[in-house]
């Protein structure tokens, strides 16, 4: 999709105020879904006394989202609405460090540290997961490699926080 189609169907959507307020709805409450999900999992890992879990939940996510963090910083990607003539459906006053998406990162990093606890709640945020991504790059806030990317990171820290918890 060119910037024309891109803002052909933005301006489709914007001429629907339901589809707009979909849009917009759904990006605030699928990113309240993973940021309020990770402190109820942890809350929940120290009521059944798991601490050293607890603590690798904590640390390895932690950790990880702070070297992406460096590394947007330093890569400093710009998003489509600063190379291409767009008019996003979700306005950001940021510039630069796109790539990878955070908000992608943390929201599939916490479905997967979910699995081990409730495989249908990590399932729910993977979805919202899922259509947060869609939603950001439809929104025009995010290229697809950088939601791509920030879901594959997200799963890999995932995957070694819950690897990690079950070495004695």
């Amino acid at each position: 999709m060119n910037y024309t189609d891109y803002n052909r169907f933005a301006d489709t959507i914007r001429s629907h105020r339901v589809l707009m307020t979909v849009i917009q709805v759904c990006n605030v409450l699928f990113t309240a879904v993973g940021f309020i999900m990770y402190p109820v999992l942890l809350i929940r890992l120290w009521l059944q006394g798991n601490k050293r879990s607890m603590a690798l939940h904590v640390l390895i996510p932690g950790m990880t989202f702070v070297l992406l963090s460096l590394y947007r910083e330093v890569r400093n990607a710009p998003r489509p609405y600063e190379i291409h003539p767009i008019r996003p459906l979700i306005r950001k006053g940021k510039k630069g460090r796109s790539f990878p998406s955070r908000h992608i990162f943390s929201i599939m990093l916490i479905g997967v540290l979910w699995l081990a606890s409730s495989p249908l709640t990590a399932c729910i945020i993977l979805i919202c997961g899922i259509g947060l991504a869609w939603i950001r790059v439809i929104g025009g806030i995010h290229f697809i490699k950088d939601v791509f990317l920030g879901t594959v990171l997200g799963i890999l820290a995932g995957i070694l926080t819950l690897v990690l918890t079950l070495i004695p």
